[in-house]
């Protein structure tokens, strides 16, 4: 069977701050996100299609595992 590969999208018209994120990686059961909001580390979410509020408008490293 082969490995799931991490690939998600982000929705490119966001509503003020908040991004939704789509997660497209078939035959993945668990998922591990975080932000890139270097003002917390409470950036992270478990879930396969999280939202995230940003702070201020800016460029964010966002990692999917």
């Amino acid at each position: 069977m082969p490995q799931p590969e991490a690939a998600f999208t982000a929705d490119p018209e966001c509503d003020g701050l908040t991004i939704q994120f789509t997660n497209n990686s078939p035959g993945a059961d668990a998922f591990f996100w975080e932000f890139g909001d270097p003002n917390t580390q409470a950036d992270t979410s478990l879930l396969p299609n999280p939202s995230y509020s940003y702070p201020t408008v800016g460029t964010y490293p966002v990692t999917f595992i």
